[in-house]
Order: structure tokens, then C-alpha cells, then sequence
């Protein structure tokens, strides 16, 4: 009799948990911790990189990313880098679906 009931308990908890996905008219969004996690990781790897506030660009990428932390919204980036024929592009998004990345591409 126990199992039975343990049963029901289970399949109410998948019902739960489908109510919990994505929905486009309420999207999850990343909190502000969220957000700089993100942050972190495309921090480091510049620094990795070597790639400091020393060269212009990377400085106005850090200025986004610290307004993305603070403010959040969906930021697309697009910073020349003539130094090295490069633009830095992006997007950061405060929805937990989408992906933030940013990368160095040929000009």
C-alpha cells in the first residue's frame, strides 16, 4: 500500500517539475550573482589571453561587462580592436536560455 502511495507522490512531482520549464512569456532571468559569474568567465579568459584594460577596446569591454552586472538586459557587443585586425563581438543576455559569449573575430 505504501508503494502505491509513494508512486502517486512521484508522478505529482514530474507534474511539478514541467510547470518549472521555460516559458516564453516569462522567461528565467540570471540573477546579479548570475550575471557575474558570467562575467568571470570571459574575464579570465582575456587574462589568459593577456589581454588587459591596457589596450583600449578590452577597457571598454570591461565598461560593458560592469554595466551588465549592475543593470542586466541583453547587450550585444561590437568593439573594433585595430591593433591586432580584430573586432571583439558578443552578446550578453539576462535570460538563463540564452548563452553569453564573446569572441575575437577577423575584421
Amino acid at each position: 500500500m505504501n508503494n502505491m502511495v509513494n508512486n502517486k507522490d512521484n508522478k505529482n512531482n514530474k507534474n511539478n517539475n514541467t510547470n518549472k520549464k521555460y516559458d516564453k512569456k516569462n522567461p528565467v532571468l540570471r540573477s546579479k550573482e548570475e550575471r557575474k559569474v558570467e562575467a568571470r568567465i570571459i574575464i579570465n579568459k582575456l587574462t589568459e589571453l593577456e589581454l588587459t584594460i591596457s589596450y583600449e577596446p578590452i577597457k571598454e569591454l570591461f565598461e560593458i561587462l560592469q554595466k551588465y552586472i549592475n543593470e542586466g538586459g541583453k547587450i550585444n557587443i561590437s568593439i573594433p580592436f585595430p591593433m591586432i585586425q580584430r573586432r571583439i563581438r558578443g552578446l550578453l543576455t539576462d535570460t538563463v536560455n540564452e548563452k553569453c559569449w564573446v569572441a575575437l573575430l577577423h575584421e
